[in-house]
């Protein structure tokens, strides 16, 4: 039975602790991009493939106008 551990062994725990670190980081950044572009997804679908956004009045939601399809009605 060893006490005491060599000085290379303790060195190597420390480092494996920051690796840890760093790929739970990473871990965080990928789930916070999925979960943007699950959240994307349906909402560009409806945009681009169920409506039309050439004429965004017709449709579901006939009477509401958002402000940048006003202001891209009004160039025309």
């Amino acid at each position: 039975m060893r006490l005491l551990a060599r000085e290379d062994e303790v060195e190597d725990d420390h480092v494996d602790e920051i690796d840890l670190r760093l790929q739970a980081a990473a871990s965080a950044w990928r789930w916070t991009i999925a979960v943007a572009a699950v959240a994307a997804l349906p909402r560009l679908l409806y945009l681009f493939v169920f409506s039309n956004p050439e004429n965004p009045g017709l449709g579901v939601y006939d009477d509401v106008w958002h402000h940048w399809q006003i202001a891209y009605l009004t160039k025309e």
